[in-house]
């Protein structure tokens, strides 16, 4: 859904139609979020080797990615030549949105791990009363900061 929404704005940026998910093809409602990060590496390092590399997969595959995605959009979001790789107006359009839509996730699974991290819940002791009051008290303040 969330990426679904950045297609719509960006072709009302664009000024163009999107079709809605009922008349989309079965099976392509949403965008690859893989793709997505793909793309973003590509334009960011200028090079199809470079972000294969950092991506962990072969050439082949990143150029793979990048034609599904621009099939999918219907816009050429890459100028390739033999010697550099660029950005199309459209590419930089949706280069930008896709930075920060892929920025917010990492964020938002960085909370998530996070809260995973941090112990939650009632933590119940059983001991002798005296153990208690001289080892356990005196660290309670500490332990509830």
């Amino acid at each position: 859904m969330l990426v679904h929404s950045l297609l719509v704005r960006f072709a009302a940026v664009r000024g163009r139609a999107v079709h809605s998910g009922a008349t989309r093809p079965p099976g392509r409602t949403s965008l690859d979020l893989r793709s997505l990060a793909i793309f973003v590496k590509v334009a960011e390092r200028q090079s199809f080797v470079r972000a294969a590399a950092e991506v962990g997969i072969t050439q082949s595959g990143v150029s793979n990615a990048i034609n599904r995605l621009e099939d999918q959009l219907g816009t050429r979001l890459l100028a390739r030549t033999t010697r550099r790789v660029g950005l199309t107006e459209d590419g930089a359009a949706f280069f930008e949105r896709c930075r920060q839509i892929l920025g917010e996730l990492e964020e938002a699974e960085l909370v998530l791990k996070e809260a995973r991290v941090r112990p939650s819940g009632i933590l119940r002791l059983d001991m002798p009363v005296s153990f208690g009051r001289i080892k356990v008290v005196p660290l309670l303040g500490a332990f509830q900061a």
